[in-house]
């Protein structure tokens, strides 16, 4: 987006006599760029050594989806995995959230970590790694990993196959 709002600026700037045209277009386009590589807006990304690594888990995770986990079956994910099974129709957001318990509490206090999602999925996926942050979980890891551990206490889900970081549990 930098290069093309400089472009409109500097279409705008040439309509002033007074300024001397080229200075001002190099200058311009000169602090695009800089704005686009410091800022860390997505097309600097392409200049980054780690957005061309693959992280280890999606091997573990991609193992699993193409072993274990049926193709017609309705998948409830968390937010990064999601481009991973999109081929399927029936695909779920995992949704972070606290939930309330009067009595029979799994994780030992009146509020603990949770998860909701739309729908009536058969499988949720989802990986465990320490390397995933909100923009993937939708929440902290911490509070991510607890919410899972909960919904498995309460027998939401139960545990079916594992492979490195990345589970796969059957919803109840």
């Amino acid at each position: 987006m930098a290069p093309l709002f400089a472009w409109s600026t500097i279409t705008t700037i040439a309509t002033f006599k007074f300024f001397n045209k080229k200075v001002i277009a190099v200058y311009l386009i000169v602090c695009a760029f800089f704005v686009q590589y410091s800022l860390h807006l997505p097309l600097s990304y392409l200049t980054k050594s780690w957005f061309w690594h693959e992280h280890p888990a999606v091997g573990s995770l991609n193992y699993i989806i193409q072993k274990y986990l049926p193709e017609d079956a309705s998948v409830v994910s968390q937010n990064n995995i999601t481009p991973h099974i999109s081929h399927r129709d029936k695909i779920y957001t995992l949704y972070p959230t606290i939930k309330e318990f009067d009595n029979n509490s799994p994780c030992g206090s009146k509020t603990c970590n949770w998860f909701v999602w739309y729908g009536d999925p058969e499988f949720l996926i989802a990986d465990t790694s320490n390397h995933w942050d909100a923009r993937h979980l939708l929440v902290d890891n911490k509070s991510f990993n607890d919410g899972l551990q909960n919904l498995e206490k309460a027998g939401v889900i139960t545990s079916y196959r594992q492979n490195g970081s990345s589970k796969l549990f059957k919803v109840n």
